[in-house]
C-alpha cells in the first residue's frame, strides 16, 4: 500500500534526487549488455520435454536471449518428482544465472520424498506465470460414461480399479489422494515416469483412470481418444464449460491446481530477483507466449513474487498437514 504524505509534509527534494540517482545508476548495472558479459542463463526444467514446463521456457528463454543478447538455454532435469531439477538449482550459485521453472509438485512432492533442500527456504520466488487444474479421465473406449459411473465402478471393484499417475507427489497425485477418502472403494496407484506413458497407458486401458492436466487432457479429450469425467479446478474450465467439477459433484470446496512460476537459489539479490521477475512478465506480455500457455491449457497467474513466495509457505504447510492426516488415517 502507499503511504501518502501529510498535508503539512515539505519534500525534500535533495534527497529525493539523490535516491532517484542512486536507483537509476543501480538499473544502470542492469542493463542489457552488463546482464550479457556475465554469460549464459540456464533455465532448468525438472519435466521432460514437450510438457507444458518445457514448452512455456522455450518460448521466454527466446525472448530473453533477444532482449538480454545473451544465451539463454533450457534443460530438461527430470525424475524423482522433479526434485533432480530442483536440487541442481538449489545447489546453484546465485547469480540469476541459474532459474527453475516449475509447478506444483515443487511443494507438493516434497512432503513425500523429503528431498534434500527445502521447497521454499532454500528458493526464492522470482515470477510466477500461470495455472492450470487436472481433469479425471478414463479411455474413450471405457464403459464409464460419467462420474457417477465412476463413483460405482470403484465401490464395485473395491480395491482393484487402477489409478494412473504422471508421478508421486504431483497434482494429478495429490488430486486423487484428496478424493479417495471421501469414496467407497480404494485405487490401486500405478505411477508412471510422465505423462507421456501415462497417456498410452490410459488410452489403452492398462490403467481405467487418471487425472491429467489440462494441457495432456486437452487434445485427447476433444480428439475422442479419452473421457473427462470432472474438473479440479473451482469453477468449471474454459475449455469444457459443459464438464462438471469435482465440487459440483458432492464435495463442496474441493479445488486441485498446480502453478508454474520461476524460481531461484536462496541468496540471488532482491535487485536482482525483481529485475529477472520484471524481464520474465515482460516476455510474457507477448501476444505469442500468451497464446501459448492459453492453447496448452493454462491460464495466466499474475501474482506478484514476494506474495507468491508466502503463498509456496502456505501450500507447503497445508500438503504437510494433508500428508500426516493420511498417515494417521491408515
Amino acid at each position: 500500500m502507499m503511504r501518502k504524505m501529510k498535508d503539512n509534509a515539505v519534500p525534500n527534494t535533495g534527497r529525493r534526487n539523490f535516491i532517484a540517482g542512486s536507483v537509476a545508476l543501480a538499473a544502470a548495472s542492469w542493463m542489457p549488455q552488463a546482464w550479457a558479459s556475465r554469460g549464459q542463463t540456464e533455465i532448468i526444467v525438472p519435466f521432460t520435454a514437450s510438457g507444458p514446463t518445457d514448452l512455456i521456457a522455450r518460448v521466454i528463454a527466446e525472448e530473453l536471449r533477444a532482449k538480454w543478447d545473451s544465451p539463454v538455454v533450457v534443460l530438461n532435469k527430470p525424475g524423482a518428482g522433479a526434485s533432480i531439477g530442483a536440487q541442481y538449482v538449489a545447489n546453484a550459485a546465485a547469480d540469476g544465472r541459474t532459474l527453475l521453472l516449475t509447478a506444483a509438485a515443487h511443494v507438493m512432492n516434497a512432503t513425500f520424498i523429503k528431498p534434500a533442500y527445502h521447497p521454499v527456504e532454500d528458493f526464492v520466488s522470482i515470477a510466477p506465470i500461470a495455472y492450470q487444474p487436472v481433469i479425471l479421465c478414463v479411455s474413450a473406449d471405457d464403459p464409464i460414461q460419467d462420474f457417477a459411473d465412476f463413483r460405482k465402478e470403484l465401490a464395485r471393484l473395491k480395491d482393484s480399479l487402477t489409478m494412473g499417475f504422471a508421478g508421486v507427489g504431483n497434482s494429478s497425485h495429490l488430486a486423487w489422494l484428496t478424493l479417495e477418502p471421501h469414496l467407497e472403494g480404494t485405487a490401486v496407484p500405478v505411477p508412471y515416469k510422465g505423462s507421456s506413458e501415462l497417456n498410452t497407458a490410459l488410452i489403452g486401458q492398462q490403467v481405467r483412470a487418471a487425472f491429467v492436466n489440462t494441457t495432456v487432457a486437452g487434445p485427447l479429450i476433444t480428439g475422442g481418444r479419452v473421457r473427462g469425467l470432472a474438473v479440479t479446478s473451482k469453477s468449471r474450465w474454459r475449455q469444457f464449460p459443459d464438464m462438471p467439477t469435482v465440487a459440483e459433484l458432492g464435495f463442496p470446496g474441493y479445488e486441485n491446481t498446480t502453478w508454474y512460476t520461476f524460481l531461484g537459489p536462496k541468496g540471488i539479490p532482491e535487485q536482482e530477483a525483481d529485475m529477472l521477475e520484471r524481464d520474465i512478465k515482460w516476455a510474457v506480455e507477448k501476444q505469442h507466449i500468451r497464446d501459448v500457455i492459453y492453447n496448452g491449457g493454462l491460464d495466466l497467474l499474475d501474482t506478484p513474487r514476494k506474495v507468491f513466495h508466502q503463498e509456496m509457505t502456505e501450500e507447503y504447510e497445508k500438503w504437510a498437514r494433508v500428508l500426516a492426516e493420511m498417515s494417521k488415517a491408515k
